[in-house]
């Protein structure tokens, strides 16, 4: 499966560096696209910057983390006080299938992301 999708890349990426040779003669004769898995890598470099992009996106995960829980927090003060309202009117189940509702479309988006970060990024 990996080999497929690497083979396709290369493909693909091979008419790219051929269209783009052939529309600048000049700027790109001889472009070659080279797509390699991250494994069959030697160079230690690239492995140092994908360390430190994973440290930079993990820095500004831990500052917009708290952020998200304090907006959730204000938007679960907002709730409470719509709930009373609705419950003084009797119309609290749609509250709550609303509350319901937005906590099952997050688990399941946050769920979907974490497959894909995983698959993505941490296949090699």
């Amino acid at each position: 499966m990996q080999e497929s999708r690497f083979t396709q890349a290369r493909s693909g990426l091979g008419i790219v560096a051929h269209q783009m040779e052939q529309e600048e003669r000049k700027d790109h004769s001889g472009l070659k696209i080279v797509v390699t898995p991250w494994r069959d890598m030697p160079d230690e470099k690239y492995k140092l910057t994908l360390i430190f992009v994973f440290a930079a996106v993990g820095l500004v995960i831990l500052i917009a983390a708290p952020m998200w829980a304090v907006l959730l927090l204000s938007r679960a003060v907002q709730r409470q006080r719509r709930l009373q309202f609705a419950r003084r009117w009797g119309r609290a189940m749609a509250v709550y299938a609303a509350v319901l509702s937005e906590s099952l479309v997050l688990a399941v988006l946050g769920s979907l992301a974490g497959s894909w970060w995983h698959d993505c990024c941490w296949s090699f």
